[in-house]
């Protein structure tokens, strides 16, 4: 009832960002999308195995574009490297753009900050089989 007393927005709006991802990497460097999940591994559920329990598996997600690029296949593992060491999740791929790769900010077995990078941050990405290039 309340929300009802809410009147529609007709005000400036913000232009959209524009925020391009390379087009033509040759390499194995990709833009870092994350952001936390709503189960993860925060504080709050700590004690809490049920809760933990229901939580989604951490994957990375990628375009088939990017996917086919980089080798790597879905439902196989992949390796995420930052600076200060990499993480290991299966991989999906979706509807994205190219050159870009997500993976949750916090979620057990996936700490981004732990590899050194936070979203927007340049990575590298291959299959977990592969060694990166320093």
């Amino acid at each position: 009832r309340e929300i009802s007393e809410f009147q529609p927005w007709d005000g400036t709006r913000f232009a959209a960002p524009a925020v391009v991802a390379p087009k033509d990497s040759t390499s194995d460097e990709l833009v870092l999308a994350s952001w936390n999940l709503m189960l993860g591994a925060g504080d709050l559920q700590s004690g809490e195995p049920d809760l933990a329990g229901s939580a989604r598996r951490p994957v990375v997600v990628v375009s088939a574009e990017t996917a086919e690029r980089t080798g790597i296949e879905a439902g196989r593992p992949a390796r995420v490297t930052g600076p200060r060491g990499s993480i290991e999740l299966d991989v999906v791929v979706a509807e994205m753009p190219a050159n870009v790769v997500w993976v949750p900010q916090n979620s057990p077995g996936c700490q981004i900050a732990q590899i050194g990078v936070r979203a927007g941050d340049v990575v590298a990405l291959n299959s977990a089989g592969q060694e990166v290039a320093q």
